[in-house]
């Protein structure tokens, strides 16, 4: 249902009658489209993770 404030398109339908529909923004249209296949991770977690991955870093220069 519109509501006042609301943004419109105007949508053609199969029988050429013009209806009015509540348009979305690009945000809403393509949310959670592009999702990655990585778990979330907490502040804690990605710190350790970079802990861990310079670490390994370290150690690899070193034996070069």
């Amino acid at each position: 249902e519109l509501k006042e404030g609301d943004q419109v398109a105007f949508v053609m339908g199969e029988d050429n009658q013009v209806r009015l529909k509540r348009s979305t923004s690009v945000v809403e249209r393509t949310a959670g489209a592009l999702r990655g296949n990585v778990a979330h991770l907490t502040a804690e977690q990605l710190r350790e993770a970079a802990e861990q991955a310079i670490a390994e870093d370290v150690i690899t220069r070193l034996e070069a």
